[in-house]
């Protein structure tokens, strides 16, 4: 029950109170029976009359405040989709390969992994990358500084450290040179004074990487086979519509889920891995860092592999709706039988059955459908998302959909009675953040890769579901968003306008996530010009570089090159058609460049 309602209730009666001993005053001889003051109505039937008409009345007036809202809300799932959509539970989790493993597993983006069973039901969660699950396992990492004598460490004039990190088959017979292999993928992980530094290292920092082939041979790759992933379109966790800009998902899965950019992928290694015979394989990756801390805490425990985020998505088809014009709107319940263990993320499809058995795919109303359905008995289904209160003991925040058939009028149709069959995708609800954590736990389990898995492990605390406002507490998100698309980043306020971008984006809202903001002081446009290369051909293009300095002393527990890696590609998506962005990271009160970043145009590096 929405808070709202209590307070146009209050608000009512306090109006019928005041009003009604004003007319007995003004009236004695008429309204005498009613027996009431100010300040107290002595007739008991009376006050329930009373408190019945201003329920009534709270009930008329928060509709007429939502009839906006219901124009901002279809406005915001078409352009902004994620805004009205609870952020549902993520993790990092590790696949550990059984001890006889001899092959690479793929797993494919979007494959389903349960959890043990809480309360009845299990919580299920989708992967979000493509992953190969190879049969090996992290045996030794070390970060080492200079003097080293490591292979390849002559070569690597600008290094200050070397991070080593041994691969070893979890099967003794095992031929590493038989797996074929063409990347590496690793995930940093650890508290964050270890894993983020690490990782900074790594994604930035890398002058060279040495592959030892054994018996003093070894391969040199070049720094840029070493990159950061995570930042792609397909490595988004949350859907969303190809027609919205994938900028925004990237600032809120930043906000929500920092652990799932701290990734690292060495590509380029076929041929090199065919020349490596035994189970064993030592990668060197020589960085342009000195970090004492790192070489006394470095282990096996912040490097691993095998590893993929997840997010508590599922598809699946809620309870049929008997359509029979008793009522307005009808509530989508995804499972009758455990309603606490499923909340509504999106309505797919919704398909009217007949009773002749005839099928009906209706469209929906704020769709882009319009144009091919333009008839006067056209059908389009309304979405509305509502607050309730759900749980086990009904007490805690959740959400379902009011699901209604309207025409091109927006006025209920009457069509004939039909069976609604409606594909959704659902969430656990507030389920997995109650899930045990820690020595792996929770444990998951995927159908489709039962055989040669010892076990799947849970890396990072599950993320609580956030729920965005809704109603009239989603007017300013739309107002600001819509200001702010049409301002630019240059300028004395462009400071201030990319605070304001990303405090839309700030789902947490705690008081690092403000200091992260914040740590923001100055932002600088200048125009430049850069060579492009496309399909073979150069030509000069015009585009921006943006500075960017940040206070390096509110971003504790954080990575500045992190941020700034979200913020370089946020502004490569950000920028018009035909131009592109350089991005230039600095600290306060250092004159050197932090980081210079390559230009980009969208998702794409021009160099």
């Amino acid at each position: 029950m929405s808070d709202e309602l209590l307070y146009f209730y209050e608000k009512e009666l306090t109006f019928l109170r005041q009003s009604g001993a004003e007319f007995a005053r003004a009236y004695p001889k008429i309204a005498s029976r009613l027996r009431m003051s100010e300040d107290v109505v002595e007739d008991p039937h009376v006050s329930r009359l009373l408190e019945g008409v201003a329920y009534l009345n709270a009930r008329v007036q928060k509709k007429i405040a939502d009839d906006f809202p219901e124009i901002s809300d279809a406005l915001l799932d078409n352009l902004y989709p994620h805004y009205l959509r609870p952020l549902p539970s993520m993790a990092v989790v590790e696949f550990k390969p059984a001890d006889d493993l001899d092959i690479v597993m793929p797993l494919q983006k979007g494959a389903s992994l349960e959890t043990d069973s809480i309360q009845g039901r299990p919580c299920t969660f989708q992967s979000t990358y493509d992953l190969e699950v190879l049969p090996l396992r992290v045996a030794q990492a070390s970060f080492k500084g200079k003097p080293f004598a490591t292979p390849g460490a002559n070569e690597m004039k600008a290094a200050e450290s070397v991070v080593h990190i041994r691969l070893k088959g979890v099967a003794e017979e095992l031929d590493i040179s038989a797996l074929g292999l063409k990347k590496l993928r690793f995930y940093v992980r650890g508290q964050s004074q270890q894993a983020y530094p690490l990782y900074e290292a790594l994604a930035h920092h890398c002058v060279g990487v040495v592959i030892d082939k054994g018996e003093g041979e070894f391969a040199v790759r070049p720094p840029h086979t070493l990159r950061d992933i995570g930042f792609e379109e397909e490595h988004g966790m949350i859907p969303y519509p190809e027609d919205s800009f994938p900028g925004y998902r990237l600032l809120t899965e930043y906000m929500a889920f920092p652990e799932k950019f701290l990734f690292v992928e060495l590509s380029g290694l076929e041929q090199t891995l065919q020349q490596i015979s035994g189970n064993e394989l030592n990668i060197y990756i020589y960085v342009k860092r000195a970090d004492t801390e790192l070489e006394r805490h470095i282990s096996t425990d912040n490097v691993a592999i095998n590893c993929v985020p997840i997010v508590n998505l599922f598809p699946h088809r809620a309870e049929p709706i008997a359509y029979e014009h008793t009522q307005d709107t009808y509530t989508v319940i995804p499972d009758a039988r455990y309603p606490h263990h499923y909340e509504v993320y999106s309505v797919e499809t919704v398909t009217g059955i007949r009773g002749d058995g005839n099928r009906v795919q209706y469209k929906p109303f704020y769709g882009l459908n319009h144009a091919e359905m333009h008839t006067d008995k056209a059908v389009y289904w309304h979405g509305q998302r509502q607050e309730t209160l759900g749980g086990e003991h009904g007490n805690e925040p959740s959400s379902c959909i009011q699901l209604s058939l309207v025409d091109l009028n927006f006025d209920i149709t009457d069509a004939q009675d039909e069976t609604l069959s409606i594909e959704t995708t659902c969430f656990n609800g507030n389920l997995p953040e109650k899930l045990p954590f820690g020595g792996g736990q929770p444990h998951l389990r995927c159908g489709s890769m039962g055989v040669g898995l010892k076990s799947i492990d849970t890396l990072t605390r599950i993320t609580p579901n956030y729920r965005p406002p809704q109603g009239n507490g989603a007017r300013w998100r739309l107002i600001s968003q819509l200001s702010l698309n049409h301002l630019s980043l240059n300028g004395a306020e462009g400071t201030q306008y990319l605070r304001e971008i990303l405090a839309l984006y700030d789902v947490v809202e705690s008081s690092a996530s403000k200091a992260l903001i914040n740590a923001i002081i100055s932002i600088k446009m200048s125009t430049m010009t850069a060579p492009v290369t496309y399909q073979g051909k150069t030509t000069l293009c015009r585009g921006n570089e943006i500075e960017v300095t940040f206070d390096e002393a509110l971003l504790s527990g954080n990575s500045v090159l992190l941020f700034a890696s979200v913020l370089e590609r946020f502004f490569a998506m950000y920028c018009s058609i035909n131009s592109f962005t350089r991005m230039v990271a600095r600290l306060k009160g250092k004159p050197e460049v932090l980081k210079k970043w390559p230009p980009r145009a969208g998702d794409r590096q021009l160099i």
